[in-house]
């Protein structure tokens, strides 16, 4: 059975505090989080060279997420592991959203106290979700310092400007005791979106250093009969997606591929923001690109990344059983700041209703992508959350080499990461299947495919052809391949006890190395089960 660690965050944080990245209160504090933790995501962040300015501007607004605990959690975690257990009543058997909310959403007793919480101190409430988890409330900052007991400060590090509380801010003790954490009182953003350019140049015969949709579907051996026909795909993302959709339009067009319309959720406020367009034209060309026939391809959007509204959104509305995110950040962060605590409820809901979030495994290797993110193993070693959430599928990085056959057609990737996490315990899909020990955390990746941008995808950015590797590029790729599976096998459910339960079926990768971890015969920390072969998969499953 999947179990979180009693006491999270501990070591990752001790780590960070002894490489000089978390420094004063916000370091002692993450040492200490077992002994009366504040709720996630309201203790002050303060990261090494971070230049405070003093009280932030008290009458900007502010957007903030009052996410409340799932309801009996070690109900729900009993429910994950026997709906992945033969024999079982429940094997197989994946609730509906209202279900879902029926039995393990907050009750509506905490969502009440939430808005009259927020209502006295005069925030609004811009939403609540269907299944009762998020409370948004907007207000000034003064209204918010005032709300929480805290003086927001403006502060600027690690080429960011953000604001962060003085002190740990407070909650009434009756809505505490229902709160999994608070998002956005902290503003920094911890996620990047992990994925580089190789070449950018004129339309260009796809070969061995730009590989299109076709030459993938040969590489990884898809099937012809089985192209995801019928199947509704996803993906998170974040802006203006208007030039994203006219590219995925001439992407299909230049590749002979059938027209699948780009529909997007909007989930917060519109956003004018370009700066992601490149990936999600990634995200969007390569979901599809590996599975040709789809029906819908449907873009959860947000104006921040990392948001998770587009996350919860994917879940409430549950039109699709697989979606792609591809940003990340160390987990540590993620943890401090509450995502951790608030996003790991989303992906419950997503395996307990039989959906899977694919999640990049980040361009880092076995380090961590906290102040750059360079392409190889530099940093702080540890792993990207949420790609080392216990409830996704984390998607590491291979090169591809040229060769036609094995073990040298296919190599680790160095920049694809991978390691232990320090937060989330091995889930039982994995520590059943491997020799992980009960003191080891989450493994990082489960399954990789070519991240490389020597050996990187063309994708249609603004028109003009580029070639993208990373991460960002396997994860898109593997959403779309599990669409293939998907038609296949309808109700085969979340991807990772299927995927390790048939590893057999999967490449498995046994030269190159990531930094700390080297690719080696079985599952490792550097390209986790291995790549696809798309038509073994498909036959195999199981």
């Amino acid at each position: 059975m999947s179990v979180r660690r009693l006491v999270p965050s501990v070591l990752a944080a001790a780590a960070l505090v002894a490489a000089g990245v978390l420094t004063g209160p916000a370091g002692a504090q993450a040492a200490l989080l077992p002994v009366a933790a504040p709720v996630p995501g309201t203790a002050p962040l303060q990261l090494t060279g971070a230049v405070d300015a003093g009280p932030a501007a008290t009458g900007a607004v502010q957007r903030v997420v009052i996410a409340l605990s799932l309801q009996d959690q070690p109900g729900l975690r009993q429910l994950l592991h026997d709906q992945q257990t033969a024999g079982t009543a429940s094997y197989h058997r994946w609730l509906t959203p209202a279900q879902f909310t029926d039995r393990f959403g907050p009750a509506t007793s905490a969502v009440t106290a939430a808005k009259a919480w927020a209502a006295g101190a005069g925030l609004t409430v811009s939403d609540v979700s269907s299944n009762r988890t998020l409370v948004t409330v907007e207000g000034t900052r003064a209204q918010l310092n005032s709300a929480f007991g805290v003086t927001l400060h403006a502060v600027q590090a690690a080429g960011q400007s953000f604001v962060t509380p003085d002190r740990a801010a407070t909650l009434p003790a009756s809505l505490r005791a229902a709160t999994a954490a608070v998002l956005g009182l902290t503003t920094y953003q911890p996620d990047t979106r992990p994925h580089h350019v190789a070449t950018r140049s004129g339309y260009q015969t796809y070969g061995l250093a730009a590989y299109g949709p076709h030459d993938f579907e040969t590489v990884y051996n898809a099937p012809a009969s089985t192209t995801g026909t019928g199947q509704t795909v996803a993906v998170i993302t974040q802006g203006d997606l208007r030039g994203v959709a006219t590219d995925l339009a001439t992407f299909q067009t230049r590749n002979n591929l059938p027209h699948v319309p780009l529909t997007v959720v909007e989930t917060t406020a519109t956003s004018t923001d370009t700066s992601g367009a490149e990936e999600y034209d990634l995200d969007t060309q390569y979901s599809t690109g590996f599975a040709p026939d789809v029906s819908t391809l449907l873009a959860y959007n947000a104006d921040t990344l990392g948001d998770i509204h587009p996350l919860n959104a994917f879940v409430t509305e549950n039109r699709a059983q697989t979606a792609s995110a591809s940003y990340g950040g160390c987990e540590i962060l993620n943890a401090l700041l509450g995502d951790v605590a608030a996003d790991d409820q989303v992906f419950q809901q997503a395996q307990a209703q039989g959906q899977t979030f694919w999640v990049s495994s980040g361009d880092e290797g076995s380090a961590c992508s906290i102040l750059v993110n360079a392409g190889a193993p530099v940093g702080v070693p540890d792993v990207e959350y949420p790609a080392s959430s216990s409830y996704v599928v984390a998607v590491g990085g291979t090169s591809l080499t040229g060769e036609t056959t094995q073990p040298t057609r296919e190599i680790t990737w160095l920049g694809g990461g991978g390691g232990y996490s320090n937060i989330e315990s091995a889930p039982s899909w994995q520590a059943d299947n491997l020799a992980f020990s009960g003191l080891v955390g989450r493994g990082v990746p489960d399954v990789s495919l070519d991240a490389d941008p020597s050996s990187g995808y063309a994708v249609v950015v603004a028109g003009a052809d580029s070639v993208i590797g990373g991460t960002s590029a396997s994860a898109p790729a593997w959403n779309g391949i599990w669409a293939r599976v998907l038609q296949a096998h309808p109700g085969i459910g979340f991807a990772a006890p299927a995927l390790y339960r048939s590893a057999g079926s999967l490449v498995d990768i046994t030269l190159g190395t990531n930094g700390l971890y080297a690719a080696t015969p079985g599952y490792d920390l550097s390209t986790g089960l291995g790549s696809a072969d798309i038509a073994r998969l498909v036959s195999n499953i199981r």
